[in-house]
């Protein structure tokens, strides 16, 4: 391979991750979940 090819192969791949990620992002900030971590008052709050 050619260094154009392996530098164009290379901007592809970081691409195609940086579009996973903004929609791995996108999905899990849409969810909408309850943590075990919070308290009961901060859940009444939330529900509220």
């Amino acid at each position: 391979m050619n260094t154009l090819a392996l530098i164009k192969k290379k901007q592809l791949k970081a691409q195609s991750l940086q579009e996973a990620q903004k929609v791995l992002a996108t999905v899990s900030e849409a969810k909408d979940y309850t943590s075990a971590h919070l308290s009961p008052a901060k859940l009444a709050q939330l529900s509220a």
